[in-house]
């Protein structure tokens, strides 16, 4: 760990000018990383950029790594908000999607992170597991808003290549729901989450009033941002680049001098893909088309008149004078209609 966290404060220092808005700490578990590492790399922070106090500072959290001396440290670090991934209160379940945990572990870490003086907490909740029927999914959900975060993010389970669940399913052990259980799963988790009192901001993320994530928020609106360590993703003036994914490589990269980060190279279908993938996750918030020609010329409207036509006829986008956005059937089918739109290109 002491290599890593010194190859990513060097990473740091020799980085070129920028201004944070928000910090976000993410994956894999950086709740692994001694509290000691965590506060050397923001004192590298706090050195290279202006780091206000009011900041958004974000921790994805293992509940299981929610000491209370430990997120005493995070708090005394500036650290302001956590996303603690809870994922299940079913050990049956946390154990099929091949997470180690105990349920209890959520329940001791968000009184630990209470106790710390935490007052801005977010939970990720998966609901989709093989088997698993709408009973046990609003059964997470209730278990969830008793804990009362601030915000909560739910996840449609995804069987990612390379995992032990995708090779389970690959031989055919495990079967997924099929689609039309889990639009009914989503719509009934977003109505169980709005009468709650959580808003319903974003196709899987849900906060009380004035609580949603600045830093993905950031993401969705196409902000710039940079990241740091292996796998770290940046996107600086429209241009997309990613670090070495290997933790080790990144570490040798990194300790003789060398750039870590290489740029994607895009086309301009999959700028205007990635563009509109993030855009049209939020809720409410029409992507205007003068927006749009601004961004990639041209008259959007005129050009997709066809799938703009279609897609509204089948209710899953509202068409204004102004723009478009997605209605609530289009949450779940964001894929469909982004092939819709690319079809054109």
């Amino acid at each position: 760990m002491e290599p890593y966290a010194d190859s990513v404060i060097k990473e740091i220092s020799a980085a070129q000018d920028f201004t944070p808005s928000t910090i976000y700490i993410g994956g894999g578990t950086p709740s692994f990383l001694p509290a000691n590492l965590l506060e050397r790399i923001f004192n590298s922070l706090q050195k290279k950029y202006s780091i206000a106090p009011e900041m958004e500072i974000t921790l994805e959290m293992n509940p299981a790594g929610g000491s209370a001396e430990y997120l005493k440290e995070l708090r005394r670090l500036g650290i302001n908000r956590l996303s603690i991934g809870v994922q299940s209160f079913s050990s049956e379940k946390l154990k099929k999607i091949g997470r180690d945990a105990d349920p209890s572990d959520a329940y001791t870490s968000f009184d630990n992170a209470r106790s710390a003086g935490f007052e801005n907490i977010s939970a990720d909740i998966i609901y989709g597991a093989p088997g698993e029927g709408m009973g046990e999914v609003l059964s997470d959900i209730e278990k969830v808003v008793e804990l009362n975060p601030e915000h909560i993010s739910a996840y449609q389970l995804t069987y990612t290549e390379g995992t032990p669940i995708y090779e389970a399913k690959r031989r055919g052990e495990i079967s997924p729901i099929d689609e039309e259980g889990e639009a009914d799963i989503y719509g009934e988790v977003s109505r169980l989450l709005i009468s709650k009192g959580y808003r319903h901001y974003e196709i899987s993320n849900y906060s009380k009033a004035g609580m949603e994530s600045l830093h993905n928020t950031g993401y969705w609106m196409g902000d710039d941002y940079r990241g740091f360590g292996s796998s770290a993703h940046s996107f600086i003036g429209g241009e997309r680049f990613e670090n070495i994914a290997k933790p080790e490589t990144y570490i040798e990269t990194v300790s003789r001098g060398g750039n870590p980060s290489k740029k994607i190279i895009e086309d301009d279908k999959e700028r205007f893909a990635n563009y509109l993938l993030m855009r049209l996750r939020l809720i409410g918030d029409e992507i205007t088309f003068r927006e749009i020609d601004t961004s990639f010329g041209g008259s959007f409207r005129e050009k997709f008149k066809i799938p703009l036509h279609l897609l509204e006829n089948q209710g899953l986008i509202l068409v204004s004078q102004t723009g478009f956005q997605l209605t609530e059937k289009g949450l779940f089918l964001l894929n469909f209609i982004l092939l819709e739109f690319i079809k054109v290109l």
